[in-house]
């Protein structure tokens, strides 16, 4: 059996790359099963982006969700609880073109309304 695969290599200079980083403390009410939108963009002209990590306060009622073109990236999103923690970054590597939006969003499944700390990580590489 043959497998071939395409590989991409670029070569980027320090200042054809850029960081956005985001970060907030949301409440997020009791019950949320639609993802409330916490942060939203779009990748700029002349960039290619690429979301680097999510980093959350770990709790199992909260899920993770990630549009891209209003479409959800995860489709069941993504338990807090599993991933690294606020001090650990969970790294995502989910690239995005050039003029496209995103939004981060996050549920709550318990019957309390609780507290969410979170940082989120996209870079744009100069076209």
């Amino acid at each position: 059996m043959s497998v071939s695969a395409k590989i991409e290599v670029k070569s980027y200079v320090e200042e054809t790359v850029e960081e956005e980083l985001y970060a907030g403390s949301t409440t997020v009410p009791a019950t949320t099963t639609t993802p409330l939108k916490v942060a939203s963009g779009k990748i700029r002209d002349g960039f290619d982006g690429v979301v680097v990590s999510i980093a959350i306060t770990q709790n199992a009622v909260c899920s993770f969700f990630l549009k891209i073109k209003e479409k959800q990236y995860y489709a069941d999103g993504l338990n807090s609880a599993a991933l690294g923690g606020l001090s650990d970054e969970t790294l995502l590597l989910v690239k995005i073109a050039e003029g496209v939006a995103w939004e981060i969003g996050l549920t709550n499944t318990s019957g309390a309304n609780i507290v969410q700390n979170w940082r989120f990580r996209i870079r744009l590489f100069k076209k």
